[in-house]
C-alpha cells in the first residue's frame, strides 16, 4: 500500500558553518556546513482503488489523514520532484489566478 506524491523543491538551506547534535552535555555528531533541501505538497497524488475505500463517505477527510493511515499500517509514502512551473489554487484568489494564466496559454 502507498501513495505517489509530487512534490516541489521549496528551498536549500546552505549553513556556513558546522552543525552539532548534541544529547545533555555531549556532543553526538556534527556536520561540517551541510546544505538541506525542503520539499513542499504539489498536491498531486497517484492511489490505488483500494485506498480510496479507505475514505469515509459524507465526511472530510484530508489527504493527510490517508497518508497518516498509509504510515500508520506499515505502507510507504514515495515521492517524485517535479520541476516547471506550478500554481497553488488551494484558495479562491489563487485559482482565479490561475485561470488567468491560462487564458493567456491559449
Amino acid at each position: 500500500m502507498q501513495i505517489w506524491l509530487y512534490l516541489l523543491q521549496i528551498t536549500r538551506l546552505i549553513y556556513p558553518f558546522a552543525i552539532f547534535e548534541t544529547k545533555q552535555d555531549k556532543i553526538i555528531s556534527f556536520k561540517e556546513k551541510p546544505s538541506y533541501d525542503y520539499y513542499s505538497n504539489a498536491g498531486i497524488y497517484l492511489l490505488t482503488k483500494k485506498l480510496i475505500n479507505d475514505i469515509p463517505k459524507n465526511k472530510f477527510f484530508d489527504i493527510t489523514d490517508l497518508m497518516d493511515l498509509v504510515l500508520k499500517r506499515g505502507g510507504n509514502l514515495v515521492y517524485k520532484p517535479i520541476s516547471g512551473y506550478w500554481i497553488d489554487i488551494g484558495s479562491k484568489s489563487d485559482y482565479n489566478r490561475a485561470k488567468e494564466f491560462i487564458n493567456h496559454l491559449n
